[in-house]
C-alpha cells in the first residue's frame, strides 16, 4: 500500500527527521570513535572487512564489530562511549540544509518530530549545541 499522493502546494501535517547523518554530520566522528576504541583495546588497524556499522544503533554496532575483530563487547563499549561522548560534544556539525529547513518548517508552524535509534544522552548532546 502506498502513501497518499501529496497534493502539490497543500500544507505539510507533519514532518520527522532522523539524527545521525540526516540532520547531524556524525558518521566521520562514529567511524573515529570506533578506531580509536578498538585501538585502546589492543587493535591496531582496521581489517579491510571492516563492518559499517553507523546506522544500526549502540549497541547491535558494538556487538558487531566485536564478533568481527573477535574482543568483547563490553571491553569495546567501554572504550568507544566515552571516546564517542567527546567526539560529539566537541565536533558535531548540522548537515548541509538541515538548518535552513527546520528554520522553514517551524517559521511555517509544521509540527516537528525526530526519530532516532540513539540514546537519550546522545540526543540531548546533540540537542544543546
Amino acid at each position: 500500500m502506498s502513501a497518499p499522493a501529496r497534493t502539490q502546494g497543500a500544507p505539510l501535517e507533519a514532518a520527522c527527521f532522523d539524527l545521525d547523518g540526516t540532520l547531524v554530520d556524525t558518521e566521520s566522528l562514529h567511524l573515529q570513535a570506533e578506531v580509536e576504541a578498538l585501538r585502546a583495546i589492543g587493535v591496531r588497524a582496521l581489517s579491510t572487512g571492516h563492518p559499517r556499522t553507523f546506522g544500526t544503533g549502540l549497541l547491535p554496532g558494538i556487538r558487531t564489530l566485536a564478533e568481527h575483530y573477535g574482543v568483547g563487547p563490553d571491553g569495546l563499549f567501554a572504550a568507544y562511549a566515552p571516546m564517542w561522548e567527546k567526539l560529539v560534544g566537541s565536533a558535531s556539525t548540522l548537515m548541509p540544509g538541515a538548518g535552513e529547513a527546520l528554520t522553514r518548517l517551524v517559521g511555517r508552524g509544521v509540527p516537528l518530530a525526530l526519530v532516532t535509534s540513539s540514546d537519550e544522552a546522545h540526543v540531548n548532546a546533540l540537542s544543546s549545541r
